[in-house]
């Protein structure tokens, strides 16, 4: 399940992997994101998501012509926490 929210104000010192909810907590539907952010979301349930069908008709029906498949990891990202902490930023 998918969840977004608004995020509470951060600190240099806050981990920035932790969800930093507001209080009250303020949630988004996935169709306020999309009007508000322009963000789309679809569920892959393809264990191979490289080759999963699903993936080809989105990237046809919106005319892509590249696809990156990212697994976000200790093990798997190399340079993960600098990586998550320029994501983090790029999001704010």
């Amino acid at each position: 399940m998918v969840q977004a929210w608004y995020m509470a104000d951060l600190s240099a010192d806050d981990d920035q992997r932790l969800p930093h909810k507001t209080e009250p907590f303020e949630e988004l539907s996935l169709d306020q994101l999309k009007e508000r952010t322009g963000c789309l979301y679809w569920k892959i349930e393809d264990e191979d998501v490289e080759n999963s069908p699903l993936v080809e008709k989105i990237r046809q029906e919106r005319g892509y012509n590249y696809k990156d498949v990212i697994t976000v990891s200790p093990d798997k990202l190399e340079n993960y926490e600098i990586k998550v902490s320029a994501e983090r930023e790029s999001l704010i």
